[in-house]
């Protein structure tokens, strides 16, 4: 490498040994590294065929949608409305849309993740070219590769055009730092421009590169030993006129265009509006500890400890370093400090987990540090090895994985899900996977301070590749879990049942409410696979991505969007579909799993709705039906049937009392045969009431954990007089 522009002097040498043995030609090097990227993503398309569907949810559905909408009327909507801009990552793969069914789309969507992604290796590869020899790069190329990030290459996420722009703005603000000339600087601003259109979050590297002009001018005045490090400093922003200026001119031009727009502070924040207030420093504080502690773990603790040790030395008076490495660790703390208080400060209001999935970008800087500092024959001082050891173990053993480790990690703290998929199968649990945890922790600190050089070089990159692999398989394992659970969630074994059955070109309302029982996956899938499916109206729950709010009349059971455009698309829908709990008016073409398909009788209204009675038929205590159409809108018959089976112990009878309004009580006694009751019944609407007694409770018999009580099974059918 080139000697230090600043101080004149070479960069320190490698151990001769590690020089001697890692030697490899440049070019070699190169058409290694991209023979490495060119496996990396065939293995990924490959592998992404394991993966059945997206499961992420809301947002894989919102990110297709946006794309489909972007290929098809050439502006991103989600259900047919706008969303604040987040990412451009909608129009990456709206080519995929191009495909004829959903299925071949989501396949071309995983094949571009694994491209688009596979390209942060590019500005990654170069960055270790500036900093270490060509095997060094390379073996920071094979543990890059390995991050288990790489897994939302099989998920519809921003992720996959996020990590490369962010990588590539990373690398533009080093090598403004390390030549600052004009072109660079501005090239550096617009590499953050791209970052921020790919995910909104890079907006704190508007923050961050100041902050490493100002590092990278406190390491330059240790390097050359300056008198007065802070004028020194204040001179070094001299040559970052361009670079300052843009960042001032662009924050007051975007703010301006925003205020023109009518936006107040939220609309500023586009679709991170709503999360402008309501922080408190100590949970921040406590939140920005939690990630310091979690992150060294992402990267099996050593990358830190190295990071650590060459920041650490290049603070030092008359530091030996090169404009490379001194840019390097600039960026690498400004962006680490910045990027961890802001998702911090998210995961304090918002989450309340650890929000690895937000820091992903920072574990390829700690990558980068481990081979600096092996290529440099791994210094070790004492008190600053030691520190850099102990420090990332213990805040690791000090974490409250007792709270963290549950099933909402799964998407978005990866590196933790292996310990929540050990602790299920240790008899211990957490106890246990914490003592192996410490064990662990420990390990890694003595290796770093006391394997020798000659070997540290090849085992400590080794068994942190190693770590990165088995983290990067079991987190698969648990993404694929999640993604056939929710690809099931419909109860339908063909994904696009309605499509199949009423083309894509129909229009299918989807009739939503109470969220599925708890599972919007059945919602989320349904209308994933079937283009037909649109719009979704949300009876009960008000939040967008259950369904555009809807009203139900409660005295004709007619359904009426809020939205005027909404109520329009379903006034003229000839087909919907909703929850079997959810009888509609109109033909039923298919009932495959937990929903049905219809061909509408409008306008949209339910057929009947009931309440106390659950999905397995089984009623409470009091159970009810409103009928609010019948054949013809004529009086007709009511059909009931009761039965109260053995569920392997004896039931007692049960005495159900049925009222219908204008009429007399009829009381029964039910028991496993099914009793059958046919009763008349006036014009719809009309109202129903069961009373059961006594009821059970499967728990308190001891048959299972079913705490619910019951009274009897009950199905209803109205035909002609």
């Amino acid at each position: 490498m080139a000697g230090d522009r600043l101080t004149g002097r070479p960069p320190a040498p490698p151990a001769r040994s590690v020089a001697t043995l890692l030697s490899v030609p440049a070019v070699a090097s190169t058409l290694v590294a991209a023979g490495l990227v060119l496996l990396s993503v065939v293995v990924r398309i490959i592998v992404s065929h394991r993966m059945p569907a997206p499961w992420i949810m809301s947002d894989e559905l919102i990110y297709s949608d946006l794309a489909e909408s972007f290929h098809e009327h050439h502006e991103m909507l989600f259900r047919d409305h706008a969303r604040p801009f987040q990412s451009i990552y909608p129009v990456l793969i709206s080519p995929a849309w191009l495909a004829d069914s959903v299925p071949s789309a989501y396949s071309i969507v995983k094949g571009l993740n694994a491209i688009l992604m596979s390209l942060a290796a590019i500005p990654f590869y170069l960055w270790a070219r500036r900093l270490v020899p060509p095997a060094h790069a390379i073996g920071a190329l094979i543990l890059f590769l390995l991050l288990p990030a790489f897994v939302y290459t099989d998920e519809v996420m921003t992720e996959n055009a996020a990590f490369p722009a962010i990588l590539l703005a990373l690398l533009a603000m080093a090598g403004a730092l390390e030549r600052p000339t004009p072109v660079r600087q501005v090239l550096a601003i617009a590499a953050i421009g791209l970052a921020c259109a790919a995910r909104l979050q890079a907006f704190v590297l508007v923050i961050g590169f100041p902050t490493a002009i100002v590092l990278k001018g406190l390491l330059d005045a240790r390097a050359v030993s300056a008198d007065r490090t802070g004028a020194f400093v204040v001179r070094s922003l001299r040559r970052y006129v361009w670079a300052l200026g843009l960042i001032v001119f662009g924050a007051f031009a975007y703010v301006a265009v925003k205020v023109g727009q009518g936006a107040g502070v939220s609309g500023i924040l586009g679709a991170y509006q709503g999360t402008e207030a309501g922080y408190s420093a100590a949970p921040v504080a406590r939140w920005f500890v939690f990630h310091i502690a979690e992150l060294p773990f992402t990267v099996a603790l050593v990358p830190v400890s190295a990071f650590i040790v060459i920041f650490g030395l290049a603070l030092r008076r008359a530091a030996v370093t090169t404009e490379a490495e001194r840019a390097f660790l600039a960026v690498a703390v400004a962006t680490s400090l910045w990027m961890v208080l802001q998702v911090a400060a998210f995961a304090s209001q918002f989450s309340q987990r650890i929000e690895e999935r937000n820091l992903i970008y920072l574990m390829p800087l700690f990558l980068l540090s481990l081979m600096v500092w092996t290529a440099r024959g791994l210094p070790r001082p004492p008190v600053l090895a030691g520190t850099a050891a102990l420090l990332p173990a213990v805040l690791l053993v000090s974490l409250p994985l007792e709270n963290l480790l549950n099933v909402s990690i799964k998407s978005d703290t990866f590196s933790l899900v292996p310990l929540l998929r050990l602790a299920s199968v240790l008899n211990g649990g957490t106890y246990d996977m914490r003592i192996l945890l410490m064990l662990g922790a420990a390990a890694a600190a003595l290796a770093f301070l006391w394997l020798p050089a000659r070997f540290g070089a090849y085992v400590l990159p080794a068994g942190v590749g190693v770590f990165l692999a088995l983290t990067s398989y079991s987190v698969f394992g648990s993404a694929r879990f999640q993604a056939v659970a929710a690809r099931a969630a419909p109860g339908v074994a063909d994904a696009n049942w309605i499509d199949d059955r009423v083309g894509t070109d129909a229009k299918v309302v989807f009739v939503n409410d109470q969220g599925l029982d708890g599972d919007p996956h059945s919602l989320w899938q349904t209308e994933f696979w079937n283009r037909s499916v649109h719009p979704v109206l949300n009876l009960s729950v008000p939040q967008d991505v259950l369904g555009r709010t809807a009203t139900l009349d409660s005295g004709t059971g007619r359904i009426t969007a809020v939205e005027p455009d909404v109520a329009r698309d379903a006034r003229t829908a000839e087909y919907a579909v909703a929850p079997a709990t959810l009888e509609l008016a109109g033909r039923v073409l298919a009932r495959p799993g937990r929903l049905v398909l219809y061909r509408l009788e409008q306008p949209l209204r339910l057929a009947r709705v009931t309440s106390g009675i659950y999905a397995d038929g089984w009623t409470a205590d009091r159970a009810s039906l409103t009928q609010f159409a019948t054949p013809g809108a004529d009086p007709a018959l009511l059909v009931i049937r009761l039965r109260r089976p053995s569920i392997g112990v004896p039931l007692d009878p049960a005495r159900v009392t049925i009222t219908i309004a204008g009429a007399a009580p009829t009381t029964l006694v039910v028991r496993e045969k099914t009793k059958v009751v046919t009763i008349p019944v006036p014009r719809p609407p009309f109202h129903v009431d069961l009373g059961v007694t006594p009821t059970f409770s499967p728990a308190d018999l001891g048959l299972s954990a079913d705490g619910r009580q019951l009274g009897v099974l009950v199905s209803f059918e109205v035909v002609r007089r």
